[in-house]
């Protein structure tokens, strides 16, 4: 089981969820709004809408982070081999025998491929994704006054994020 909890997510749904999420979503929608609308940040404390529209996509990131903590729940179990002993011709073994195989190739997996250290760094950079966006929805909702928004920290932030979701495995590994 990962370090923050998981469920036995298939690797095919897995997949599905992560390139929703980090494909079309946070590089193609969310990485191009940071990107696109750099300039804009300057102008919010003159223009009320576009503070606003600033705001509304910042908040995108709330409404996508449960989403992402599921998606790292279930890396570790999502890519690994074990499922193999589920599928024809493997699962034919006796179920003992597949659980403790199971259980023996899982745990080379984990230590080979790194993966719950992997994710745990994926939570913590997630962390911070989380930290300058929150300070940015307080600057552009105009509760610190005089303050400006980092952007440049934002996509830093976000790209480290992206970057480590990228490195993750693209199909399940062997040990």
């Amino acid at each position: 089981m990962g370090l923050r909890g998981s469920n036995d997510m298939k690797y095919s749904e897995w997949a599905r969820l992560r390139a929703m999420l980090h494909h079309d979503w946070l590089q193609n929608r969310y990485l191009t709004f940071l990107s696109a609308w750099v300039n804009c940040f300057d102008e919010m404390q003159t223009n009320k809408d576009t503070a606003k529209e600033i705001l509304m996509q910042l908040r995108l990131w709330s409404e996508k982070k449960s989403s992402f903590c599921e998606l790292l729940r279930n890396a570790e179990n999502a890519l690994s081999p074990r499922q193999f002993l589920e599928t024809p011709p493997l699962s034919t073994m006796l179920k003992e025998d597949r659980q403790w195989l199971g259980d023996v190739v899982h745990t080379l997996y984990c230590q080979r491929a790194r993966v719950q250290e992997r994710v745990e760094d994926m939570f913590d950079l997630m962390d911070q994704v989380d930290k300058v966006i929150t300070t940015a929805e307080t600057t552009v909702r105009g509760e610190e006054t005089g303050a400006k928004v980092n952007v440049d920290s934002i996509i830093t932030a976000v790209m480290r994020f992206s970057k480590a979701i990228g490195e993750l495995p693209h199909e399940i590994q062997l040990p």
